[in-house]
């Protein structure tokens, strides 16, 4: 009995890319899906209705730290629609995976047939795009900063480094972690690209020291104040680790050297950091400025001040991300002949 043509069943042509193959395909071509991300971020400020990012939902488990995420992103441009949801999971209790703080899977759906065509690790993917939203928020904020420091040399620290090493100011990265594993695996990843680097032994010597910082931890408690910003030389801060309320990387101090804060999507607004200082009255909802708005043209930040770029992480990251990983692998296997559409 021929059960598939009994029951009718048709194959759904799907790819699988891996962690490690995330990695090796987004770092080879890093220039190019760097400028993929800053048109994607183009379109969208000129054309928001076209882009529909549903707000991620989080479940959590009593007594069980850590939660899940769904993320759904639809971008619908002339050449088609782009459809992707990330389920995604914070793996803090690390009882059976170790050392992972993302864990899941992401999925992009054939435009109109609505099949899933590409699964996609989401451990990788989940870092490369907060690195490469951090560098975006350095592109437009960051000014002719020449030493950044990296707080926090985990999988999303080293990623800002490579993008942010594309732009020509940077001269020296400044590089500071408590977790002696995460420093060697960083510095072994950083020395085979070749980017040039230094590793204080405390966190004051990073502060004082640089004009940009790039924060991308999971600290508990800030670790950047309002008398850093006063007494050093920083002039752009990057925030990307504290995206749940249990975590903190800037005192509430910091929001009174500031006169605008600026954000991937309001969505960072309601979590951890901006989400107490907005609870304690400290900053106003019109004084927080989306990313579109400057890569758009509608806002021109004062170059001058200090300026805070807040990235909580959101699926218009991870969609942009998806597409340009699922049309390299498959004009790849195109050109070899081992795919046909």
């Amino acid at each position: 009995m021929d059960l598939e043509k009994l029951l009718r069943l048709q194959k759904e042509p799907c790819i699988f890319v891996s962690d490690v193959e995330e990695h090796n395909l987004l770092m080879e071509h890093r220039e190019d899906y760097f400028r993929h991300f800053d048109e994607g971020f183009r379109f969208w400020a000129a054309h928001p209705d076209r882009v529909m990012i549903t707000p991620k939902q989080i479940y959590t488990s009593p007594g069980i730290k850590g939660d899940f995420r769904v993320m759904p992103c639809q971008i619908h441009s002339d050449a088609g629609s782009i459809n992707t949801v990330k389920l995604v999971g914070t793996d803090e209790e690390e009882r059976v995976v170790k050392d992972k703080i993302s864990v899941g899977k992401a999925f992009i759906f054939h435009p109109t047939d609505n099949f899933i065509m590409g699964v996609f690790d989401a451990c990788i993917l989940s870092s490369v795009r907060t690195g490469a939203c951090a560098a975006m928020g350095f592109k437009y904020l960051g000014g002719d900063a020449k030493r950044v420091g990296i707080i926090g040399c985990g999988r999303v620290g080293y990623y800002s480094a490579e993008f942010i090493s594309l732009f020509p100011s940077v001269e020296t990265f400044v590089c500071y972690d408590t977790n002696p594993m995460n420093l060697e695996c960083f510095k072994e990843l950083v020395s085979a690209r070749g980017l040039k680097c230094e590793y204080p032994k405390t966190l004051d010597e990073v502060k004082q020291s640089c004009d940009a910082l790039i924060l991308s931890t999971y600290s508990p408690v800030s670790l950047v104040s309002g008398a850093d910003l006063k007494s050093g030389r920083i002039r752009f801060i990057s925030s990307s680790g504290a995206d749940a309320d249990n975590l903190s990387e800037m005192d509430p101090t910091v929001s009174e050297v500031i006169s605008k804060i600026y954000v991937d999507t309001e969505h960072s607004l309601k979590v951890a950091d901006l989400k107490r200082w907005k609870a304690q009255g400290l900053i106003k909802v019109e004084d927080v400025i989306e990313l579109k708005e400057i890569v758009g043209g509608r806002h021109t930040p004062d170059m001058k001040q200090i300026r805070l770029f807040v990235t909580t992480g959101f699926a218009f990251l991870d969609c942009l991300t998806m597409d340009y990983m699922y049309r390299t692998v498959t004009e790849k296997s195109e050109r070899a002949g081992l795919v046909k559409q």
